[in-house]
C-alpha cells in the first residue's frame, strides 16, 4: 500500500496484481477475507481445477471482492 500525503489530505492506494495465471494440472484452492479499519472488507479466492490430467486440461478462477463502505454516486 502506498500513503500519499498533503498538508491537508492523505490517500491511500492499493495495487491489484492484474497478470494473467495460467491453468496447471495440480489442483489447489485458496481464499482470504480481510477486515480494515471503518467498514473495509475484502475477499480474494483462486481456484485451479484439472479436468484431465491425461489431456493436460484444467481451468482457474480468480475472484476478488472489496467495499470500503464509500456510498455510490
Amino acid at each position: 500500500m502506498t500513503v500519499l500525503k498533503t498538508n491537508f489530505l492523505s490517500i491511500s492506494l492499493l495495487s491489484i496484481k492484474l497478470t494473467s495465471k495460467q491453468a496447471n494440472l495440480e489442483n489447489a484452492f485458496y481464499a482470504s477475507v480481510t477486515a480494515g479499519s471503518g467498514r473495509q472488507k475484502r475477499v480474494a479466492a483462486d481456484w485451479n481445477k484439472v479436468i484431465d490430467s491425461d489431456g493436460g486440461s484444467a481451468f482457474r478462477v480468480n475472484l476478488l471482492d472489496q467495499d470500503s463502505g464509500n456510498p455510490q454516486l
